[in-house]
């Protein structure tokens, strides 16, 4: 047993239990994205592990699913000023004992519906999952494949964005009529047709698209290249006055530390940090060009001129009528969710979340609905059932035992002192009272 060397798919199972668990404990509607889930919905390849928890929820209910999972040890990874220019649209948190990160998302780039309309409708798209034995929210299968596509298609460069896309191709060119009307609705409720049109329409899916490209679509275009280059260079447009050579200094020489935190693997030392900064430069210059040419190409200049269509909006009600329309309250039957739903395991609310991957003996767990404990545990298949017994006895020690009797054969005595030890040393670290 111990709570170190923590792997990562042990990691991001277990904190996708953590943060549906700290969702449930504050009635905070919350949709897991691309992930485990995703794995388990044929989306993505069976031995991809993901690198960190992906959540969506709204923006009035990002901050106290922020505090909560801050009282588990969780806090907001430091960002740079560029960070915070670019990346506007989920916060990532970190823990110091759990190897990978977890991004509470408040909308998602691709969709250009306002973002309460866009969680409303992935809402009424959800299924239940779980994960690490704990119920969880995510998008049904149609949903999250248009989640997953335009995830692909926000960096198309890069090679396994290109992949994804590709996948992503196959999967809509073989969804079902049914699927099909359902998912071509919520791409315009959501206002994602501009950027999947070029993807969908060849396949006869006829997603209507403005004639003139949005500024929305644009500006997605621009900031979806693997460098934010474009992205200065359209907010130094934009700016005025002082405003503008402010930014131009910032974005060619940011403070040492902005350098630092983009760049962690320059040590804090003046001829490091000197070297970096020489390194931005050469970078930069190599970079503008191309740059300024992307920038050009997309039509920016002309789509800050044209109003953006709004083809999120149902032409028979109001345009807004949709914000008078309140997120269903959590957690509500949705029929076309509750279709394709998976339950395999213990509702939500239970005390412990549980790893056990398919060829170790080993296990890791992790106590819900506790602030002592924020970190898994490992053990073995012996030590999970005697953590079992403890926590079903209420740490009686001596029914403990009398159960423990049942299952091994074991001489009484002995498996008095195995557990009264397991016991001591599970109060020690905060795991049992």
């Amino acid at each position: 047993m111990t709570t170190t060397t923590l792997p990562l798919a042990a990691a991001v199972s277990l904190g996708h239990a953590l943060v549906a668990d700290v969702a449930e404990e504050l009635q905070l509607p919350a949709l897991f994205i691309k992930g485990v889930v995703a794995v388990s919905q044929g989306l993505r390849a069976e031995d991809y592990v993901p690198g960190d928890v992906d959540v969506l929820c709204t923006a009035d209910r990002a901050p106290e699913l922020i505090a909560g999972l801050a009282a588990r040890g969780w806090q907001p990874r430091p960002e740079s000023a560029a960070h915070a220019r670019f990346v506007t649209h989920s916060t990532t948190l970190l823990h110091p004992e759990w190897p990978c990160d977890i991004d509470i998302h408040t909308s998602f780039p691709g969709f250009f519906a306002d973002p309460d309309t866009v969680f409303e409708a992935l809402w009424q798209h959800r299924e239940r999952h779980h994960v690490a034995g704990v119920g969880l929210w995510a998008p049904d299968y149609p949903a999250h494949a248009l989640i997953v596509l335009l995830h692909g298609l926000r960096s198309p460069d890069l090679s396994k964005n290109a992949e994804e896309v590709a996948r992503s191709t196959d999967r809509f060119a073989a969804m079902s009529e049914a699927d099909r009307a359902s998912t071509r609705e919520l791409i315009r409720r959501t206002g994602a047709s501009e950027v999947v049109a070029e993807v969908l329409n060849p396949l006869g899916w006829q997603i209507e698209v403005p004639a003139q490209p949005s500024a929305q679509f644009v500006l997605w275009r621009i900031n979806s290249g693997p460098t934010n280059a474009e992205g200065w260079l359209v907010a130094i447009a934009e700016a005025r006055g002082l405003d503008r050579l402010r930014l131009i200094y910032r974005a060619v020489l940011p403070s040492r530390e902005d350098l630092l935190i983009d760049y962690p693997q320059v040590a804090d030392a003046a001829l490091p940090t000197a070297k970096a900064y020489v390194q931005r430069l050469v970078r930069a210059a190599s970079r503008v060009p191309h740059a300024v040419r992307h920038v050009a190409s997309t039509g920016w200049l002309a789509a800050r001129r044209t109003p953006n269509p709004d083809l999120s909006a149902d032409p028979k009600v109001p345009a807004r009528a949709v914000d008078q329309v309140p997120v269903p309250a959590y957690p509500a039957s949705s029929s076309h969710a509750e279709s394709r739903s998976t339950p395999t395991a213990s509702p939500p609310g239970e005390r412990w979340a549980v790893y056990e991957p398919a060829t170790d003996d080993e296990s890791f767990v992790l106590r819900l609905s506790e602030r002592g404990s924020t970190s898994p545990m490992r053990l073995n298949g012996v030590g999970l059932a005697i953590l079992t017994l403890l926590d079903d006895t209420g740490g009686d020690v001596d029914q403990a035992v009398r159960e423990a009797a049942r299952l091994w054969p074991q001489p009484v005595d002995e498996l008095r002192t195995v557990i009264t030890g397991f016991q001591q040393e599970m109060s020690r670290l905060g795991v049992l009272p």
